[in-house]
């Protein structure tokens, strides 16, 4: 587990060696789909994975993907690993991904398939290992609800979502955002490829989400065509996921995956110009640029309301990694008492945290002062018949758009009782 450094005013000296929040991966996806009645296993690593890239495989039950067990989940490995064992069904053939810019043999058609090219340009952009739901012979809500066992899964993502036309479409995107939002989540949506963008945009505005839903989801168009002259047309989902990972890693969450290059060889299926991107509203649109190829030109996500915290997706994507943290940390308080002693412990490894993210840049202001709070203890976040109970309540606060201006997370945690 990773320590991070002591911030101003913490209590390290008295926090329990085993209470550190630690940055957990934030860029996984789960790729979700009916990949048909012989979507078999897929097997382990091939090659060993490269030195130094993240979310290597540490749990042997996560090595592959499975037909049984917890039914139509796996795990695709990372980087340079080959998979084989993808075959009938609509993903017939072999598939073999030896390195990001590799993709071996095709279907039975001779052409690559859907998910062949989602997963070749979610690598290529630079994403790391993905998971795949299959929903056939159950529905998308049990595939939803059997993915939370996999807590690293942090991007939802449907990738035929307009294969049996616009009802179905919004019925699962409904689905698949009200399961993000539930888990603190990104879903990854696209519209049909026949949509322009004035259709794009209805489309979505159309589904009915909730404020507190919409937050929670971001959608792409057009389509992308590519790599290579024989390459059908795709959701450009694959291509976002490779995207935000490769932002992640390289200025972290909070760093906006806009104007972000994809990779060569990727072309928008439609052309759109100025006039159409100022009516995209909250739709990101990917546009192709002489001298500077295919570019997301937006990190919006689907909410429309006035607070401009929650239409930024590095912001949504900042708070949701920060609960995640947290709560995974504060696990071992379960079995601690809800006294002095346990608070300050929590506010230290909370402020420790916090304060790694700030020297990251991930908050705003130029002191901690004005960049992130921890609250904690009786009179603040508590009362007095909380402790006897065993409830540990408390409250942080970060300014992810503009100094002293604090969204605020509360986090309530059983504890041990007498």
């Amino acid at each position: 587990m990773v320590q991070f450094p002591e911030g101003p005013d913490t209590y390290a000296d008295q926090a329990p060696p085993t209470l550190s929040v630690a940055s957990g991966v934030t860029a996984v996806p789960l790729f979700l789909a009916d990949f048909g009645p012989g979507f078999s296993a897929v097997t382990g690593p091939q090659e060993p994975a490269p030195t130094g890239t993240s979310g290597t495989d540490s749990d042997p039950r996560l090595s592959g993907l499975r037909a049984s067990g917890l039914p139509g989940l796996g795990r695709l490995p990372v980087h340079a690993r080959a998979l084989r064992g993808i075959a009938a069904g609509d993903v017939p053939g072999t598939v073999v991904i030896s390195a990001f810019r590799d993709l071996g043999h095709t279907g039975t058609s001779g052409r690559p398939t859907l998910l062949q090219l989602i997963l070749r340009h979610h690598f290529d952009a630079g994403g790391g290992y993905a998971y795949l739901g299959n929903t056939h012979g159950r529905t998308l809500k049990e595939t939803l609800a059997e993915s939370r066992a996999y807590p690293d899964i942090a991007i939802l993502v449907p990738i035929d979502l307009w294969t049996q036309g616009p009802g179905a479409a919004a019925e699962q995107a409904r689905e698949v955002v009200a399961a993000a939002a539930g888990r603190g989540a990104m879903a990854v949506l696209h519209a049909d490829r026949r949509h322009d963008v004035e259709a794009a945009v209805r489309a979505f505005a159309d589904l009915g989400l909730s404020p507190e839903q919409s937050r929670f989801a971001a959608a792409y168009h057009p389509w992308l065509s590519g790599p290579g002259p024989d390459t059908d047309p795709v959701p450009p989902v694959g291509a976002v996921t490779g995207t935000w990972s490769r932002t992640d890693r390289a200025g972290g969450v909070w760093k906006a995956p806009a104007n972000a290059a994809l990779p060569v060889g990727l072309r928008p299926d439609r052309k759109v110009d100025d006039a159409q991107q100022t009516r995209a509203g909250s739709v990101n649109l990917i546009r192709e640029f002489p001298g500077r190829g295919t570019v997301l030109r937006g990190a919006r996500t689907l909410d429309e309301g006035s607070d401009p915290t929650w239409r930024s997706v590095p912001v949504t994507r900042l708070l949701s990694m920060i609960r995640r943290d947290v709560e995974t940390a504060l696990r071992p308080l379960l079995f601690e008492p809800d006294d002095e002693t346990s608070r300050r412990a929590v506010r230290s490894a909370v402020e420790n945290y916090l304060h790694h993210l700030f020297q990251q840049g991930a908050f705003a202001g130029d002191s901690p002062k004005n960049a992130y709070f921890v609250r904690i203890g009786t009179g603040a976040t508590m009362t007095d018949a909380d402790t006897p109970a065993g409830i540990l309540t408390f409250d942080i606060g970060v300014a992810p758009l503009r100094p002293d201006e604090f969204v605020t997370l509360e986090f309530t945690q059983q504890t041990a009782t007498d």
